[in-house]
């Protein structure tokens, strides 16, 4: 191999590691402890500089899931659609903070849903 294509080879590889996706820096983890299937998760992100997340999909009772936000994008709100047969639910979260990595447990209430915070009494 010539000196030429080695620099070329090493070159490509730095820029490969120049432009590579950042790491997330929060993850969080829906779980669904309903019986209702979860069809939409949608994140609010507190800074201007960050995007909402959404996720759309079948999360079954029982099962669980992971969103992730960019580095200092804190969720500050949640909201949450899902079905149970003909019945069709939405709950939502707030706070008045954006808050780190962390659980939201979608519970029953009633014959409908609603969101908790993984700190929250009344999620237990």
């Amino acid at each position: 191999m010539t000196a030429r294509a080695m620099l070329l080879g090493v070159l490509t590889a730095v820029a490969a590691a120049t432009i590579a996706a950042p790491a997330a820096a929060y993850t969080y983890t829906v779980s669904n402890q309903s019986t209702f299937i979860v069809t939409q998760v949608w994140m609010h992100t507190v800074s201007n500089f960050c995007h909402d997340r959404t996720w759309n999909g079948a999360l079954l009772p029982g099962q669980s899931m992971q969103m992730s936000t960019a580095s200092i994008c804190l969720v500050d709100r949640v909201e949450v659609n899902g079905k149970s047969g003909k019945i069709s639910g939405r709950a939502d979260w707030n706070s008045g903070f954006g808050l780190p990595a962390g659980t939201f447990y979608v519970r029953p209430q009633g014959p409908a849903i609603r969101v908790c915070w993984e700190s929250d009494f009344l999620c237990r």
